[in-house]
């Protein structure tokens, strides 16, 4: 145990010191390009008017049997390993289990408009790198490592607000229910939710089940708790 301590303690100043002393090899501009072209791929989907407000339950039992499954959708979705970064801010939070009391992110990390950091200064890749660190608790890590696009605010809404959102085309980033089934199915930091690292609790269920969920509650008629 005590080994780990020590481990975690290393980890946590190396990544400290890091983000107050790096000096990047190329300049500030490098940093704001790298950070445009990944935010880029995040809104790689054109936002679209999509009517999906024709797609009601056929049945009041479809209605109820609906609910229920979105109940579990909304698991989550509302689960800390989404949205702790589906903020209203630049600010990702810590919250969870084995955080105790909700905070937002340390070491004064802001994302900005990049949704990655500070060009030159914090950006997310600072610490968390392309896969999860090998010790529990450490940074966490995912091939592309940002905030949710600024549309997408899930942080701290109820299962009814977070339904309409859902259903929200706008606020999806374009995507139709079907769309965003297939996102979920395929994005590497989504699919982190369920690979969170040692110590952390992954998102319930699995991608696959959710997919399922989704496209059953299509099927359902897409209703949201009243």
């Amino acid at each position: 145990m005590k080994i780990k301590a020590s481990l975690i303690v290393v980890t946590t100043l190396g990544c400290l010191l890091l983000a107050g002393s790096m000096v990047w090899a190329n300049t500030e501009t490098t940093a704001t390009e790298t950070s445009t072209e990944v935010v880029s791929e995040t809104n790689a989907v054109a936002v679209e008017t999509i009517d999906q407000s024709s797609i009601v339950p056929k049945t009041e039992a479809d209605k109820t049997k609906g609910v229920e499954v979105w109940s579990d959708i909304y698991k989550v979705l509302s689960h800390p390993r989404c949205v702790n970064c589906h903020v209203p801010d630049d600010r990702p939070r810590w919250s969870g289990k084995h955080y105790g009391k909700t905070q937002v992110h340390g070491m004064n990390v802001q994302a900005t408009a990049t949704r990655m950091g500070k060009p030159g200064e914090q950006m997310c890749t600072t610490c968390h790198a392309k896969t999860n660190s090998d010790v529990p608790h450490g940074p966490p890590g995912a091939e592309v490592w940002a905030l949710a696009p600024v549309e997408m605010i899930w942080w701290d809404k109820s299962s009814k607000e977070l339904c309409a959102i859902v259903k929200d085309p706008s606020k999806t980033g374009g995507r139709d229910i079907s769309s965003f089934a297939e996102h979920i199915s395929h994005d590497a930091l989504v699919a982190w939710g369920w690979n969170p690292g040692l110590g952390r609790e992954p998102a319930p269920f699995s991608a696959e089940k959710t997919v399922a969920m989704l496209e059953q509650w299509l099927a359902l008629g897409l209703p949201c708790p009243e």
